[in-house]
């Protein structure tokens, strides 16, 4: 049986370029090499961008090149012809990778109080051009294709790897997983494929090792998982809906013996993706840390959200920067009273305090992620966050709202929808909850102000009675009508 794993195209907006890369495919992919004799093999459409590490102060920058060549001996992979700092490029807003172009626009699309403002953000296609997929298909013939889906309001890139892969190759079994199949799976019916996975709870295969021969390059930075599950229920959050309330940890020498592959095959960064990192500290994470201090593992770490500051302490916030933690998010979310309830979330003013002395007895940059763009939210609400976060000595990091479905928040915000939305209208960067007591003007400078991204200026500004701005992969969207039922729709 041959397979052919696919990490789908991106229909998003260029300031979000670098904010995740999808590796489902090489989890999957390192499973299988591990567990079975399957003949597969990975098509990659939308490449990971790590080299924007480059252009921001990485501290590995000048030792990069040469731990990369001697990595690539290593594993296997050809030399490269190009530095690290050059794989990535721009020019006049378009983007080349390995001198491929990967962004194309393909239209506009209108962001959230559309009818005051009338502003659209413009939409890229952000991926490898589909020829190179095609001509993947003819020559490995797979007998299956799988798709991994992402978040659900980048659908558009799997249906046109599957409109794609039907139309080239149409006795190939096609099926999809991932989040979004996860959270919106009669939407994900509508593509009308052979096998949808919708496996809600986290299992073991998510703890496997990525076989860095896999990759077409050495990754700068990988996502590593310690533990998952979450026992906490937050109102905009869908943790505990995919990996379940239950805990489940992994053995910490396996977790420190794959930091340690990886370091000693020219990665740099690890990125903790735990939802609860700190949680259950003594008996789990405290033994990681130890052991990466007693190995003398040269990586550089990255918690992703996760920490919870109820759990940190003075101990464990140094144990992690002895351990080569660069920054951690321990995020506030919110100071609004009406929206800490409605998320399930608490607001302890002391704990807060304690944290704010931890943190300047200890020093190196915290982070603080504030949501923005959420129901009943005003800009004053935002702007006296983002003072407390500053105020407690941490640096407040934007984070847009998306409306996951299934979410509680969600479901708060539904009815703020327009008639016939659709998926990819729940962008982060589309402000889809905007109103007049939130604008999406405000809402974008608070973006640029307090984000890691860069600013490039893709909003557009339209006349009062210019048409309302959508698009659709092949002319064609599946929207929600008002009896919760997904239909196809040309536009």
């Amino acid at each position: 049986m041959k397979i052919l794993l696919v990490n789908p195209p991106e229909y998003g907006f260029l300031s979000w370029i670098y904010r995740s890369w999808n590796p489902s495919v090489y989890k999957l992919g390192s499973w299988y090499r591990q567990n079975t004799n399957y003949d597969f093999e990975i098509y990659n459409l939308r490449p990971e961008l790590q080299e924007s590490r480059c252009a921001g102060g990485c501290r590995f920058v000048n030792s990069c090149d040469i731990d990369k060549a001697e990595a690539r001996k290593k594993l296997g992979f050809p030399p490269s012809k190009l530095k690290n700092i050059e794989m990535l490029t721009s020019e006049q807003g378009i983007y080349s990778y390995k001198g491929e172009i990967i962004t194309k626009q393909v239209g506009n699309r209108s962001c959230g109080n559309w009818e005051n403002e009338h502003i659209s953000r413009a939409l890229f296609r952000i991926g490898r051009p589909i020829d190179g997929y095609v001509k993947k298909l003819l020559d490995y013939k797979p007998d299956e294709v799988q798709i991994s889906g992402l978040f659900t309001y980048w659908w558009e890139g799997v249906k046109e790897v599957v409109d794609i892969t039907k139309k080239v190759s149409p006795k190939t079994k096609i099926s999809i997983g991932g989040i979004y199949p996860k959270l919106a799976p009669e939407h994900t019916d509508l593509l009308k494929v052979d096998h949808v996975n919708i496996k809600s709870k986290a299992f073991k295969q998510d703890f496997t090792w990525m076989d860095l021969t896999l990759f077409e390059d050495v990754p700068c930075m990988i996502d590593v998982i310690t533990s998952l599950g979450c026992p906490n229920s937050c109102g905009y959050c869908a943790v505990h809906m995919i990996e379940g309330h239950k805990r489940l940890f992994r053995d910490p020498m396996d977790v420190v013996n794959e930091l340690e592959y990886y370091a000693n095959n020219g990665v740099k960064y690890v990125r903790f993706l735990d939802s609860n990192l700190l949680c259950t500290y003594e008996k789990h994470f405290k033994i990681i840390l130890d052991e990466i201090i007693k190995r003398n593992i040269d990586l550089c770490f990255i918690s992703y959200g996760g920490v919870e500051a109820r759990f940190v302490t003075e101990e464990n916030l140094n144990l992690m920067k002895q351990a080569g933690f660069e920054g951690m998010n321990i995020p506030i979310e919110t100071v609004s009273p009406d929206l800490l309830k409605r998320w399930n979330r608490t607001l302890e003013l002391p704990m807060w305090n304690n944290l704010s002395k931890i943190i300047k007895k200890v020093g190196g940059e915290v982070k603080s992620f504030m949501l923005m763009g959420c129901q009943n939210q005003s800009e004053q609400e935002l702007l006296i966050t983002a003072k407390r976060i500053e105020d407690l000595g941490m640096k407040p990091v934007a984070l847009p709202l998306t409306p996951i479905p299934g979410t509680t928040e969600f479901n708060e915000s539904f009815r703020r929808f327009r008639e016939n939305w659709t998926l990819e209208q729940l962008h982060p960067l589309l402000y889809p909850l905007a109103s007049e007591k939130m604008s999406v003007k405000f809402l974008e400078e608070m973006f640029i102000k307090y984000s890691n991204h860069q600013n490039l200026g893709d909003l557009t500004y339209h006349p009062s009675n210019a048409p309302y701005q959508r698009y659709g992969v092949n002319g064609k969207t599946f929207v929600n009508n008002s009896n919760w039922e997904w239909e196809e729709e040309y536009v």
